[in-house]
């Protein structure tokens, strides 16, 4: 009986929109390659991967992203940043121009 109501609570969490990928904070898909790419918040993550550029971005939890103009979030970032909502593919805001060089950080909105 317990494994039921654990099952029909957790069903009801995916239901209405848990993050649905609890373990996994950040998980871009580069163009080309077969698995995603995992990352934390707060970590740098670039634009291009062995020449392939971002082709999705989704999050756990809803953050501001910030676009930095070398590979490894060295340097200041940009003015205004994104702000993504999570559990959507974020391929269009992420990825929006094929020559663009440079990387994301990402900070969890409260």
């Amino acid at each position: 009986m317990k494994f039921v109501a654990l099952f029909l609570f957790s069903t009801a969490m995916v239901i209405k929109g848990a993050p649905t990928n609890l373990y996994k904070p950040i998980i871009v898909h580069y163009d080309g390659e077969k698995q995603n790419d995992t990352y934390e918040f707060d970590q740098c993550f670039p634009f291009k991967n062995d020449g392939a550029n971002i082709n999705q971005v989704e999050l756990s939890y809803a953050a501001a992203c910030s676009w930095y103009y070398d590979d490894a979030c060295e340097g200041p970032p940009s003015a205004t940043p994104l702000i993504l909502i999570q559990g959507i593919n974020h391929s269009s805001a992420l990825a929006s121009s094929p020559s663009f060089k440079g990387s994301y950080k990402c900070q969890r909105s409260v």
